[in-house]
């Protein structure tokens, strides 16, 4: 369907790329994952088998064959790493993935994750941006700040944003 992180949405997950490490900087409430014990912070070293560190070289070596991506932020080409490994780890819901990871002690520990069907909404192509499965959240904290999350800024996303921007406007700070 030309999306960029599906299957691999269905972990339900967020990583990042950290000092070259896979981090999981999110994982979703009452998902497999998190009745799995996984938590931010933690850091993954294989999926399935498959060494993340070498697959992190390998799709650097790959990105830097291009004139354009090689003009990229850094940023942005960890943020796509971290993408393509959320590919990577997908498959059909209710397949499993196996997750070897180090804990908040440095510990490795290995767990198995159901796949889950992918949530959010699909995005629209944007120019030469495939569509993705966005999440959006925004909520009041019980101190009274507003609280908004959202995984990827595509232009459905906007009004969404500018929705919640008027509904915190008394708020004493937002966290985005």
């Amino acid at each position: 369907d030309g999306s960029f992180n599906l299957p691999g949405g269905n972990m339900m997950l967020d990583l990042r790329i950290v000092d070259g490490q896979l981090l999981i900087t999110r994982v979703a409430p009452d998902s497999t994952a998190s009745r799995a014990g996984l938590r931010p912070g933690f850091v993954i070293i294989r999926i399935d088998g498959a060494e993340t560190s070498k697959m992190l070289k390998d799709f650097a070596a790959q990105m830097n064959k291009s004139p354009l991506v090689r003009s990229w932020s850094p940023g942005l080409k960890d943020f796509l790493a971290a993408q393509m490994m959320l590919y990577r780890a997908g498959g059909e819901p209710g397949t499993t993935a196996r997750l070897q990871y180090l804990d908040e002690r440095g510990q490795i520990r290995e767990t198995a994750i159901e796949r889950e069907k992918p949530s959010g909404e699909l995005s629209p192509r944007f120019g030469y941006l495939p569509s993705q499965r966005t999440e959006f959240e925004a909520k009041r904290l019980a101190s009274g700040h507003g609280y908004i999350r959202f995984n990827a800024f595509m232009m459905p996303m906007a009004e969404k944003v500018r929705a919640a921007l008027r509904g915190f406007k008394d708020a004493p700070g937002i966290v985005f």
